[in-house]
């Protein structure tokens, strides 16, 4: 299958430029960096580098949230297991630390991610009395 590109002159810097669009839309791709570049009067360059920055930042958070998933996966399976009770601790502080990074990325969601994290910290207070109470009756 051919891929057809499109060519536009720059109209700020006058540079010729061949637009191709592996997802074929080529044709909308070149008209949309052409009206950018007359409404905003920057360059098509300019315009490539701000794309390039911004999907950059898309790929950085594609791979962050992988990773989150992938200890919340592994803390998940550790739950499973009888652990002592500074194992679990740990992983609530990483599940914390991971629900307030996650408030940090999707601030439309913060108010409530940041509610369940207070819910979830009275929870564990709860049970960290209980297991007090548990350990003093035992000693």
């Amino acid at each position: 299958m051919a891929t057809h590109g499109a060519h536009r002159r720059d109209p700020i810097t006058g540079e010729g430029y061949t637009f191709v669009d592996p997802n074929g839309r080529t044709e909308w791709t070149a008209q949309r960096y052409y009206e950018l570049a007359t409404r905003h009067l920057i360059s098509f360059k300019a315009i490539f580098k701000m794309v390039a920055a911004v999907l950059q930042g898309y790929y950085d958070l594609q791979a962050e949230l992988e990773a989150m998933r992938k200890e919340l996966e592994r803390d998940e399976d550790l739950l499973r297991l009888k652990l002592p009770i500074k194992e679990a601790l740990a992983i609530w502080c990483r599940a914390r630390e991971g629900l307030l990074r996650l408030a940090e990325l999707f601030p439309d969601r913060r108010k409530k991610i940041v509610a369940q994290v207070a819910e979830n910290e009275d929870v564990l207070l709860a049970m960290l009395e209980r297991y007090e109470r548990k350990q003093a009756r035992t000693n």
